[in-house]
């Protein structure tokens, strides 16, 4: 169930954050690293904030990891920001406030750093954090897709192949798709064995949706494994029929007995 959106919250000042030498016993790197994170060093402030969040050399806190990524983020670290944006987009460790998310997740972009703009373009699809609006969605997409970022080149296919935000194309959803899906997109696998299935932007190949709806149910899909058994049936009634017709056929053309003497 989705969580229910709140009011912004101001950041973690730094002084709310436990102590960790009195916490947990920490290992003399763990002490340097909190030491230099206390110091300022960004990059230590962002390790420090992983730590915290995977439990390993001090005791888990989302709450104090969210806290060090914003300090790092506040300095400018991308990576930082776009895990703040994350946290306030599942309300982990504060508040869930979808704009601050959204807010963050434009800084990283604004970056460079593809995860983001894919992240974007989620939220401007759904219209999660900021009104919806499909043109901003497909331009996010496009610069995560075209750095190489499956998802987004599956995410990218789908607008294509509907229409949403762009005019619709599906010889351009097609390329998408397999793009994504020769990374192992399972959706985009799927996706592209229906283009496949149906002779959508490509010709109508049966062979080509068995093996792509083979590669998603593989790893799990569903609805991937419901189309597999759907069109290998179909196959094998239509393998049957078809050799029961050419019996018929060859029975009808045997040679004739002799007529009987007059």
């Amino acid at each position: 169930m989705r969580k229910k959106k709140s009011s912004s919250s101001p950041p973690i000042p730094v002084s709310s954050f436990p102590d960790p030498t009195a916490t947990v016993q920490l290992a003399a790197k763990t002490r340097r690293m909190c030491a230099a994170a206390e110091r300022g060093d960004t990059q230590a402030q962002y390790n420090l904030a992983i730590m915290y969040l995977t439990g390993r050399g001090v005791a888990r806190d989302d709450e104090a990891a969210a806290g060090w990524f914003h300090v790092a983020a506040k300095q400018g670290l991308a990576e930082a920001q776009y895990n703040l944006a994350v946290m306030y987009g599942e309300g982990r460790g504060v508040r869930q406030d979808a704009a601050k998310a959204l807010s963050w997740y434009r800084k990283a972009a604004a970056q460079g750093l593809v995860k983001a703009f894919f992240n974007l373009g989620v939220m401007y699809r759904d219209g999660d954090g900021a009104p919806q609006d499909d043109v901003k969605a497909v331009a996010c997409y496009a610069k995560a897709a075209a750095a190489g970022d499956p998802f987004a080149q599956s995410d990218l296919g789908a607008m294509y192949n509907s229409g949403r935000g762009v005019a619709r194309d599906a010889v351009q959803a097609v390329a998408w798709f397999a793009k994504a899906a020769a990374q192992g997109c399972c959706l985009a696998q799927y996706n592209l064995g229906t283009m496949y299935e149906h002779g959508n932007g490509v010709a109508r190949d049966t062979r080509q949706a068995i093996r792509w709806y083979r590669k998603a149910a593989v790893q799990g899909y569903a609805r991937a494994r419901e189309k597999l058994r759907e069109l290998e049936t179909r196959q094998l009634l239509r393998y049957i029929s078809g050799n029961d017709g050419a019996r018929r056929v060859a029975k009808q053309h045997r040679p004739q007995r002799l007529l009987p003497r007059q």
